[in-house]
């Protein structure tokens, strides 16, 4: 084989070896939400949401006014999050729920949420 054509040889090999051996795995689009449920969270619970593009994104929940509040993603895959509904968010007030990774970022503002505090479900005694 010629000196030449050894040397464009080794050039495309090690060329197509690092482009084969490029990182893939993350994101190519902003991520979209298809669906929440529950719509009403129990702080410290769990909120599942359905969409796309959403393996190894970020998840924060913003009241209408004030800061957005940053929750814990404890699965992640490509259509599916489990979130950890932060204790610190204010009951009653309704949420909007922000995806985001790094191409871009969503806002499921169509349908709120509302966070509710455990003692909500507590059995109250009759009054008699």
């Amino acid at each position: 084989m010629p000196q030449t054509t050894r040397r464009q040889f080794l050039f495309v090999s090690l060329f197509l070896l690092v482009a084969g051996c490029s990182d893939t795995s993350g994101p190519t689009r902003a991520p979209s939400v298809t669906s929440i449920f529950p719509l009403i969270a129990l702080r410290n619970g769990f909120v599942y949401v359905q969409g796309r593009y959403l393996k190894g994104a970020s998840v924060s929940f913003r009241p209408a006014s004030g800061s957005a509040i940053a929750a814990t993603v404890t699965v992640s895959t490509d259509t599916q999050l489990t979130v950890s509904v932060p204790a610190s968010l204010v009951v009653g007030a309704p949420l909007t729920l922000s995806v985001a990774n790094d191409v871009g970022s969503t806002d499921f503002a169509s349908t709120p949420i509302y966070a509710v505090a455990a003692s909500a479900f507590r059995r109250r005694s009759p009054r008699g």
